[in-house]
């Protein structure tokens, strides 16, 4: 029991590292509104999508880019992202 405990700790710590560094973008009716309207093959992907797109995000990070072909922002893989970040945080 104690290793669940240690990794939920570890789990809740990286969230909120992330939370502080990132934010939350917001899913409004407009957002789900646009998302049904996308005709996207996946809704949950369109909510996320629309939510980046009104949030002004940079890009999405997915483990799967291919669902979002239809975006206009860039998706990298949360491995590229952390590449991309680490090189920032460098320059």
């Amino acid at each position: 029991m104690w290793n669940n405990r240690a990794k939920t700790g570890k789990a809740y710590k990286g969230l909120n590292l992330l939370h502080k560094a990132f934010g939350v973008a917001a899913v409004t009716q407009s957002i789900i509104d646009q998302a049904i309207n996308s005709k996207w093959h996946d809704f949950e992907d369109a909510i996320h999508y629309e939510a980046a797109i009104a949030s002004g995000c940079d890009a999405i990070v997915s483990r799967n880019t291919n669902d979002f072909s239809c975006s206009t922002l860039p998706v990298l893989s949360p491995a590229k992202f952390l590449t991309r970040l680490h090189s920032d945080e460098e320059e």
